[in-house]
């Protein structure tokens, strides 16, 4: 006969106590926890390499054009628009073939000339992933909705006044191809090539990035309220002889990596244009170091036909990707030496400024 004086005490617990299941949720959110910064640094890494990789290609897309026509493309420039505007092209919009985008460059070659900023145009659709930096958020257009971004801009080095319609000291600059009155395009048929970089190509910045700006509301009036960030955003009125004598105006605008209340932000993002080569969408200076303010020379939310001191910027931890003349590509720090930013009268603008300019005889050891 089998004894059952003990089966109460022989039961198998069926599962954890409440506070064993709350040890290890604990246990789990602090692995959690440590876990979570290096998978958003490895993921960060990643988008910067790819960043640095669609540089690179912008890069060699530079050099494919000037094998082809012996010289750069433009900042601004081409026919004719609707608009009747003449010089309204980024130099992108010419390099189109040059980064496998032969398709749309015929489509813009084939037809009459388009406005850069028509929505509606099918030939500025669709997104063009070599321009994008995977870093840029957000990604998508919100006043130009059918347009993609693009995070990538020619250098205009460090000259200010008139960079929307005249010669820059850097390697890109506006350009009427052939000045011919009879298109309407009155200007310099500037265009440089590797004979005009007597600094050398792999001391002369040619193309850098901006950030996606939090413009807010696209159909908004007021654009002086609260501080907005400088990543791809610009703030106006001011007269650039004022900013080329003295750029520190431009810098005191902003704190922190946003400006200051009482400053008035435009609300059109450096990279809603791809197609548009007016300098806010498509130049940058070397005259303030990256992730600064831009100021530019117009009374009007809108920067367009501005001139100004526009600077790169990025959400990459304390710099931006530059390609350089020569295709490679560097990271350039927010604390790179810049002089004393060019303020008159004994102007200096650091290693950055003599990246900036083509054959400004500067000195720059900065890989040292």
């Amino acid at each position: 006969m089998v004894s059952r004086c003990c089966t109460r005490f022989s039961r198998v617990p069926l599962g954890f106590t409440l506070v064993e299941l709350l040890v290890v949720i604990a246990i789990i959110g602090v692995l959690v926890g440590l876990l979570l910064p290096a998978v958003q640094s490895a993921r960060e890494a990643a988008r910067r390499m790819q960043c640095s990789n669609n540089l690179k290609q912008v890069g060699l897309a530079l050099h494919n054009y000037h094998d082809t026509h012996k010289k750069f493309p433009y900042l601004r420039g081409g026919r004719n628009n609707p608009s009747n505007r003449c010089g309204d092209y980024h130099g992108l919009v010419t390099m189109l073939p040059f980064f496998e985008q032969g398709p749309r460059a015929n489509m813009e070659s084939g037809a009459a000339a388009i406005d850069p900023f028509n929505n509606a145009a099918q030939v500025w659709m669709g997104a063009i992933s070599t321009l994008i930096c995977p870093s840029a958020s957000p990604t998508t257009n919100a006043r130009y909705t059918t347009q993609p971004v693009r995070s990538y801009h020619f250098s205009m080095g460090t000259t200010i006044i008139n960079n929307y319609a005249g010669v820059t000291n850097g390697l890109f600059s506006y350009s009427a191809p052939g000045a011919l009155p009879a298109n309407g395009c009155i200007g310099p048929g500037t265009h440089k090539s590797f004979a005009d970089m007597t600094d050398g190509a792999s001391n002369t910045v040619a193309v850098g990035e901006k950030g996606h700006g939090d413009g807010g509301d696209p159909n908004a009036t007021n654009a002086a309220t609260s501080p907005r960030t400088v990543i791809g955003l610009a703030v106006y009125p001011y007269n650039t002889t004022t900013l080329n004598n003295t750029p520190t105006i431009c810098l005191a605008t902003a704190r922190g990596k946003k400006y200051i209340s009482g400053t008035i932000s435009g609300r059109f993002p450096a990279d809603e244009l791809w197609a548009f080569g007016h300098p806010h969408w498509a130049g940058f200076n070397t005259i303030l170091p990256p992730n600064s303010p831009s100021c530019y020379d117009l009374n009007n939310v809108n920067p367009s036909n501005a001139s100004g001191l526009f600077s790169l910027s990025s959400l990459h931890t304390g710099g931006v990707n530059v390609c350089m003349a020569d295709g490679s590509v560097h990271f350039i720090s927010e604390t790179i030496d810049c002089g004393n930013y060019g303020v008159a009268p004994n102007r200096n603008y650091g290693v950055w400024g003599a990246l900036g300019t083509v054959s400004g005889g500067e000195v720059a050891n900065w890989q040292q």
